[in-house]
C-alpha cells in the first residue's frame, strides 16, 4: 500500500488539529493558529476573510479522511501498515483535544460547540468500534 501526497497532507493536517490551543482560531487558508483577539477578529472579517463555517468543513473533512485512511492501513498487511494504524489512532485520539480547546474559543457560539461535540462523539465511536474488531 503506497501512501500519496495527499494522504501525507490529510495526516499532517490531522496532527495539527491536535495542537491547537484554547484561545487560539483557524486560518484555514494558510493553515495557520491565530489568536483569538480584535487584531485576528479584524482580520478575518477584512483581510483573510475566514468563517467558522470554514473550520467546521475544514475538521469535519480532515478527520473523514482521517478514518478513511485509517481503514485503508488496518487491512494492509505490511509492518508500515500496522504501524500507521497505530499512529493515525493516536493522533486521532488527539484531535479530541485541539477539538475541545476549540470549543472554549468559542464558547459564545451554541451550535458551533455542538457541531465539534458532535466530532468528537464520532470520533469515539469509531475508534471504540475498531477497538472492538
Amino acid at each position: 500500500m503506497s501512501v500519496d501526497k495527499t494522504d501525507d497532507d490529510i495526516l499532517s493536517k490531522l496532527k495539527f488539529i491536535g495542537k491547537i490551543k484554547k484561545e487560539e482560531k483557524i486560518c484555514v487558508k494558510n493553515m495557520t493558529v491565530q489568536q483569538n483577539n480584535i487584531f485576528t477578529k479584524l482580520s478575518r472579517s477584512f483581510i483573510i476573510v475566514d468563517s467558522r463555517e470554514n473550520t467546521l468543513n475544514f475538521l469535519s473533512h480532515t478527520i473523514k479522511r482521517s478514518f478513511e485512511l485509517l481503514s485503508l492501513h488496518m487491512t494492509g498487511k505490511t509492518l508500515f501498515d500496522k504501524s500507521m494504524t497505530e499512529h493515525i489512532m493516536i493522533d486521532l485520539e488527539n484531535s479530541k483535544q485541539g477539538l475541545s480547546n476549540l470549543k472554549s474559543t468559542y464558547v459564545n457560539d451554541l451550535m458551533f460547540c455542538c457541531k465539534i461535540d458532535t466530532l468528537i462523539q464520532e470520533i469515539d465511536a469509531r475508534l471504540e468500534e475498531l477497538k472492538l474488531n
